[in-house]
Order: structure tokens, then sequence, then C-alpha cells
């Protein structure tokens, strides 16, 4: 039994190795056919030239792309998250506790400005006593 494992995993690196290949090689292909059109004309050192540049090219703006995407996902997240710690803020906390938190948050957020050494204030433990003293 452990045998016929072996060789059913070796089996699947095996697949998973020569379908990573044919992939590589269909893009590969894809690539340089596509862009052929665009250097017709060209001599055979010139073509290779062509190509390789119209493939830094594409990777570029490909680059470019996955980066803008990238930001906006990352905008879309940092909007979901404030919208959803919001939502739990009003389910949970009372008005006071909601003021005491501003409060206590405008307080750290005045000190930082003033003192740089100020992030040790910043830490949970710190709010959450202040906020229960406020409360108090």
């Amino acid at each position: 039994m452990a045998a016929q494992n072996a060789d059913n995993s070796y089996m699947q690196k095996i697949f998973l190795r020569s379908l990573l290949v044919g992939g590589l090689a269909v893009g590969a292909y894809y690539l340089l056919t596509r862009n052929k059109t665009n250097c017709k004309g060209k001599t055979e050192g010139d073509l290779v030239n062509c190509i390789l540049e119209e493939i830094s090219d594409n990777i570029g703006r490909s680059a470019v792309h996955l980066k803008t995407e990238m930001a906006d996902a990352g905008r879309k997240m940092d909007t979901k998250v404030t919208a959803i710690v919001e939502h739990i803020k009003d389910r949970l906390f009372s008005k006071e506790m909601k003021e005491s938190i501003s409060s206590v948050s405008t307080l750290l957020e005045k000190l930082t400005k003033f003192d740089k050494e100020a992030k040790e204030y910043s830490s949970p433990l710190f709010l959450l006593i202040a906020v229960v003293r406020q409360i108090q």
C-alpha cells in the first residue's frame, strides 16, 4: 500500500511538472506568434529583437495593470473592513462607550503630535485602561 502511494505521488509530480512545462511552452508560443504580426517585414535579427521588445512591453503593461488592480483591491478591502468595524462598534458599544473611545483616541492623536515617543501610549492595554477610567 505504501509503495502504491509512493508511485501515485511520483506520478502526480511528473504530471504536474509536464503540465507546467506544457503551459510555459504554449504561453511562449502564443507570445511569439502574436507578436510576430506586429514585427512583419523585419529581418531575422531584427525580428528577434522586435519580438523580445514586444514581450517586454507586454510584461511591463501587465505589471502596471496588476499593481493598479492590487491597489484598488486594497482600497476596497480597507473600506469594507472599516465599515465592518463601525458596524460592530454600533452593535456592541453604548453611546457613552463610543464617546469615551473617541475622546481617548483624540487625546492619543494629540499626544502623538507633540510627543514622538508617545507610541507606548497607543497600545491596546493603555487604551482599554483609559476608556474604563473615563467610563467610571
